[in-house]
């Protein structure tokens, strides 16, 4: 025998509440059951829930998703992936819980509220958009939980896809570019721990780009840590190494981070650097650094005790790092070109990374 198919067609505003206040009801389609919706209607679903078992059919809805309850049961869920045109969060309190991959390709309103993707992915293809996220209504999720944004970039200019949280700038044509924003804390190559925002970017051309990118990020995922030490941190393209601290600028009280010069791009996220710094040389001579003060360019000299890479930090008198340079160092005395003209007048601070060498200040004038 074979079984039925219904379908269910939904042509008008339809709202769905629990029928216990303890149970949040909703939407549930079962195996062979069709949800086609047509004429642009809203479906709200109020302290209430969508389990998609059957097939959900639509590319002009908005579903509402709306709480008044701390604890109502607000998901979306179902044994296969859910595609959805436009939706809306509005649970104030209380969050929506993401059980099940989705599809957004239209607009994800956030009003009030969480949407917690748990380990699942949000996933905005080439025309979804977040609309709203701040300090009330985020999106976050922990493991393996992301949201991802595939866009053809040409020459962008300040283009931050899907509203993801990143914007990028470049010259070139990076072609099809995949972005995917991750919320899991990691340690960094210098100890630190990174805020609750991660970024990974994977364009389709990836050399010579000459790109900046700002990092925007929410208060709630600094987990702590302070805004005006923060630093963009990336790992090495191709690499599973850790990430580790680059050259950032901040963004005069607003936020968003930002970084120039990537000839590629890879993974970034947030951290406050640690700094090591000892005056005890172990039998070394001291490092010197002249001109100083400077106008612009100044050299340091250092002595090294065998081949090896060593990461210099330039810092302001905040401890903020301004600029990073890694610098292949022979045994014995090195000697290399810091050029600082584009730092306004002050006093700053050069920092040796894991190193006996003492940290020195200079005056750019």
């Amino acid at each position: 025998m074979k079984s039925s198919i219904y379908k269910i067609v939904i042509p008008a505003i339809f709202f769905f509440c629990p029928v216990k206040e303890s149970e949040a009801q909703g939407i549930k389609l079962t195996e062979g059951v069709y949800m086609v919706i047509r004429g642009n209607p809203s479906i709200v679903l109020n302290n209430a829930g969508f389990i998609n078992n059957g097939n959900f059919v639509s590319d002009s809805e908005n579903i509402v998703i709306a709480g008044d309850r701390e604890h109502a049961s607000s998901f979306i869920s179902g044994n296969r992936a859910m595609s959805i045109y436009n939706i809306s969060i509005n649970t104030n309190p209380g969050s929506v819980d993401l059980q099940n991959d989705l599809f957004v390709n239209g607009n994800i309103s956030l009003l009030n509220g969480i949407l917690q993707l748990n380990n699942n992915t949000l996933d905005l293809g080439r025309t979804g958009a977040i609309v709203g996220e701040n300090e009330n209504a985020f999106i976050t999720g922990q493991e393996r939980g992301k949201i991802r944004i595939t866009a053809y970039l040409n020459a962008p200019r300040s283009v931050n896809p899907g509203n993801i949280g990143l914007a990028l700038t470049s010259n070139k044509n990076l072609g099809l570019t995949l972005i995917t924003r991750t919320h899991l804390q990691q340690t960094a190559s210098d100890g630190e721990k990174t805020v609750r925002r991660n970024f990974d970017i994977l364009p389709e051309f990836n050399s010579a780009l000459d790109a900046t990118i700002q990092f925007y990020y929410l208060d709630r995922e600094l987990d702590g840590q302070e805004k005006k030490s923060l630093t963009i941190y990336s790992r090495p393209l191709n690499s599973n190494d850790k990430l580790s601290p680059q050259i950032s600028g901040n963004s005069s009280g607003q936020d968003w981070l930002s970084v120039s010069k990537l000839s590629a791009l890879t993974s970034y996220s947030l951290a406050v650097p640690r700094i090591r710094i000892s005056s005890n040389l172990s039998g070394m001579e001291s490092p010197q650094l002249f001109p100083n003060p400077t106008g612009g360019s100044f050299s340091i000299i250092f002595y090294s005790d065998g081949e090896k890479y060593q990461d210099l930090y330039l810092c302001d008198q905040l401890g903020r790092v301004l600029e990073a340079k890694t610098v292949r160092c022979i045994q014995g005395q090195n000697k290399f070109i810091w050029n600082a003209e584009r730092f306004p007048s002050g006093t700053y601070n050069i920092f040796f990374r894991n190193s006996n060498l003492s940290a020195m200040s200079f005056i750019k004038q």
